[in-house]
C-alpha cells in the first residue's frame, strides 16, 4: 500500500489549490492519500471530484472544530471512520482522523501537530498522542502527517516523544530526501509515520521532485510541504 501525506499549508482558511497539486497527485500515484492543514468548504467540491476521477473513490474529512484545520483522507479502498482520538484539545481534534480498513484489518491516523506557542500545551498533546500509540501497540495501525517534531532532535516534547516510542520497537522510517518542510532560510524533517512493530515497510521518501515535476519548496507557486509516501506491504482486496 502506497501512503501519501502532505500538508497543503492553508492555515485555517479555505486557500486555493495550487496549480502543481493535480499533476503532483497523478505521479505520486498514491493508494491512500491523506490530507492535512486542510480547510474543507464548498470550493473544495473540484478537489474530491478530482481524487474520485483517479480512483481514490472513498473520501472523508474529518469534523471541524472552530476555525481549526482539518485531515481528508482519500483512499482506492473502502474504510470507516472511528471515534476521534481522545484529545483534550479540540485543535488537535480538529487535526486528527482515524479511520480503519475492514478488508485490510488496518488502521490508519492522518494528524497534524497543532503549533503550539506554550509548551505545557505542546507537552500535554504529546503525552495523550503517545498513550493512545502505546495503547494500539498489538494492532496494525500508521500514524502519518505533519507531526511538527524530528525523532533525532529530543531537546523537544515531540522529539522525545517520537525517540522513545522508536526505542520501544515502534518503527519511524527516515525518509530518503533532505527535507520536508522549507521556508526561506532551511529545510527541517518534521512529517513522519509512526508505524506498528508489526507491518512490514518498503520505503519512505520526501517526494520533493517526482518524474521531473518540482512540487515542494520556498517559491510561491509551490507546496512548502513536500508530500511524504510511505510504502507498506499489506495484501490488498481488489480495488471496492
Amino acid at each position: 500500500m502506497r501512503i501519501i501525506a502532505w500538508n497543503l499549508g492553508h492555515q485555517t482558511q479555505e486557500r486555493e489549490i495550487k496549480p502543481v497539486f493535480d499533476p503532483a497527485i497523478d505521479a505520486l500515484r498514491p493508494d491512500v492519500l491523506v490530507l492535512n492543514e486542510y480547510v474543507d468548504g464548498l470550493s473544495r467540491d473540484s478537489l474530491k471530484a478530482g481524487l474520485v476521477r483517479r480512483g481514490l473513490r472513498h473520501v472523508q474529512c474529518s469534523t471541524r472544530v472552530g476555525h481549526h484545520n482539518q485531515v481528508l483522507i482519500a483512499s482506492r479502498y473502502g474504510f470507516a471512520a472511528c471515534a476521534p482520538l481522545p484529545f483534550s484539545d479540540p485543535m488537535a481534534v480538529s487535526n486528527s482522523l482515524h479511520v480503519h480498513f475492514p478488508s485490510m484489518g488496518l488502521e490508519l491516523v492522518g494528524l497534524r501537530t497543532p503549533a503550539y506557542k506554550r509548551p505545557a500545551d505542546c507537552a500535554q498533546f504529546w503525552n495523550e498522542l503517545s498513550q493512545f500509540i502505546r495503547s494500539a501497540r498489538t494492532r496494525p495501525i500508521v500514524f502519518i502527517g505533519d507531526l511538527n517534531a524530528n525523532p533525532s532532535m529530543e531537546r523537544r516534547p515531540g522529539g522525545k516523544t517520537l525517540a522513545a516510542l522508536r526505542r520501544d520497537g515502534w518503527q519511524i522510517p527516515e525518509p530518503v530526501g533532505k527535507w520536508s518542510y522549507r521556508n526561506s532560510k532551511a529545510g527541517t524533517r518534521i512529517d513522519h509515520a509512526v508505524i506498528s512493530p508489526g507491518l512490514s515497510i518498503a520505503n519512505a521518501v520526501y517526494e520533493i521532485e517526482i518524474g521531473g515535476l518540482r512540487c515542494a519548496g520556498p517559491e510561491k507557486h509551490l507546496y512548502d510541504h513536500a508530500p511524504l509516501a510511505v510504502e507498506i506491504d499489506v495484501r490488498l482486496p481488489s480495488v471496492e
